[in-house]
């Protein structure tokens, strides 16, 4: 907190790091907090969905969002998927694509 470092060193959330749907370092403060709930569809099968719900809080403002997605397991290991999850927040669409699980 009331940190002198510049804006540019401040942490951030944002394209995948803590938070999907808001672009890169969107989100940016000397404190944020973050919060992702998600609900697994499938989570065995080759073919998985997801639901997931997002928020971010910091001292100048705030982000909520949700959304889905789809899963495809990929071997060797069951937490190696693709993955593309789409969905909307108070900062608009977000679409956002990876390999692995969020977590």
């Amino acid at each position: 907190p009331n940190t002198q470092a510049p804006w540019w060193r401040l942490p951030t959330a944002g394209g995948g790091l803590h938070l999907r749907l808001p672009p890169v370092q969107w989100i940016r403060s000397a404190n944020i907090y973050t919060g992702i709930m998600e609900w697994h569809i499938l989570r065995t099968k080759t073919l998985g969905g997801i639901v997931f719900f997002e928020g971010a809080y910091t001292t100048e403002r705030s982000f909520v969002g949700g959304g889905i997605g789809a899963r495809i397991r990929i071997p060797p290991s069951p937490r190696n998927n693709l993955r593309l999850d789409v969905g909307y927040g108070s900062l608009g669409w977000g679409v956002f694509a990876n390999i692995g699980e969020q977590f």
